[in-house]
């Protein structure tokens, strides 16, 4: 069927975001209606990313472009081939960016969660790519009616209901993953503040610090500081081969985004001499954002994730912490306030937005005494390393997925089958 013939009878079901004109920055408000933008949509069920919003009032008046729950989302310009769905837990409704389109599904001929999963499959993204053009900024040509003539395979209503609840049995675990990891990040980055608030405040401010702490350079806390580098000539040419992270890989504590690896050959690789991740490295963005405008970021990635074996390329710094200072201590450190601060504040006013190394070694930290820094590591590194083997699962539950959808779409495997392994796996 095509979509045209599963939308839902009711006004606007199929319907573009607003004119940019409409949807200006300067009508976003505090809180209100969360506005879904491209960087919103993830590579699972969920959304992810900060939201902004529209006041109630902005809302109704745009409200052609209000989303559901259970309503489908798609980019018509930017990522293209993408699609995400409405969630139902958090807010009672949403309004699309000037780049999205949606869909409301008949849910008497179409299971919304099954077409989720249909353009999800590169059958889906296949259907959504041929009326993309690759000239300048991709887009789709008139969106509205490019959606409205794609085509898809539609089981009857109660095996489309049967292959979404086994692919949402994977997606509720990975969905739980993101939960636990977020809630221990949350704990530990309260816990930092609650340890170093009065430290970090004077180190910002300039003034003394309690008894026992001392104030010192980068430098001298770290055993390795070190950026990567790629082949001459880029990566754009090379599909396999060794994970090579760049700055838009720095993202947060055990936080990746699959989509974006890159590679490095691996001859290449065997002669790389710095920029090989070790475990629980500490990652900061080197370079790069838009003149007068930097804006820092640190991982901390390892046990796994998000491979066993990568390395960083020249827009990276690679860190490693010396004794008595730990990695989970360095990396809250860096991700603090008042240390992104003070990068922004160096990092700005250059032609490249950046940190050269000489800024990165003179950044200050506080050096607490070794039972505080040995006491906040041993609540920490239990919570890290739960926070690493959660995304690697669902890393792994992401690929088996990926690898069900296309199979019971086609019908090539069993729902009852593909339940069984789903009930293994998780």
């Amino acid at each position: 069927m095509t979509v045209d013939e599963i939308k839902a009878a009711s006004p606007g079901s199929i319907s573009i975001g607003p004119f940019g004109s409409r949807m200006k920055s300067d009508r976003y408000v505090a809180s209100g209606v969360p506005v879904i933008r491209g960087q919103n949509i993830s590579d699972n069920r969920a959304l992810k990313g900060e939201f902004v919003f529209v006041s109630e009032q902005t809302a109704d008046e745009l409200r052609s472009s209000v989303v559901f729950p259970g309503d489908l989302v798609f980019p018509h310009r930017g990522a293209i081939g993408e699609a995400a769905i409405v969630p139902g837990d958090e807010f009672d409704r949403y309004i699309l960016s000037t780049s999205l389109m949606k869909l409301t599904c008949d849910r008497r001929l179409a299971d919304p969660r099954f077409v989720f999963y249909f353009f999800r499959s590169q059958l889906g993204r296949d259907e959504l790519l041929k009326y993309a053009s690759t000239v300048g900024t991709p887009g789709i040509g008139q969106p509205l009616a490019s959606l409205r003539s794609v085509r898809l395979l539609l089981p009857p209503l109660h095996e489309q209901r049967a292959i979404a609840r086994v692919l949402g049995a994977l997606d509720d675990k990975i969905e739980a993953n993101e939960r636990a990891r977020r809630s221990g990040v949350e704990y530990l980055q309260t816990l930092f503040r609650e340890l170093s608030a009065p430290t970090l405040a004077q180190v910002a401010e300039g003034d003394p610090l309690p008894p026992g702490w001392c104030l010192a350079r980068l430098e001298s806390v770290v055993s390795v500081l070190e950026t990567g580098s790629r082949p001459r000539g880029g990566v754009a040419r090379y599909s396999d081969g060794v994970p090579s992270l760049g700055a838009e890989s720095v993202l947060g504590l055990a936080e990746y985004d699959f989509a974006k690896t890159k590679y490095v050959p691996v001859p290449y690789f065997n002669e790389m001499r710095r920029g090989i991740v070790q475990d629980r490295d500490v990652l900061l963005y080197k370079d790069g954002g838009r003149p007068g405008e930097f804006e820092p970021h640190v991982s901390l990635l390892g046990e796994g994730f998000p491979f066993t074996t990568f390395c960083i390329n020249e827009h990276v710094y690679r860190l490693r912490a010396a004794a008595p200072i730990s990695q989970e201590f360095l990396f809250f450190w860096l991700s603090s306030n008042p240390v992104l601060e003070e990068m922004r504040r160096r990092g700005t006013g250059v032609a490249i937005p950046g940190l050269n190394s000489r800024a990165v070694k003179d950044l200050p930290i506080a050096v607490p005494p070794n039972s505080v820094i040995d006491g906040f590591s041993e609540v920490a590194a239990p919570l890290v390393s739960l926070a690493l083997r959660s995304s690697r699962e669902s890393r792994t539950l992401a690929q088996l997925r990926d690898a069900l959808l296309p199979k019971l779409l086609l019908a090539e495997l069993r729902v009852r089958d593909a339940e069984s392994l789903v009930e293994e796996t998780v």
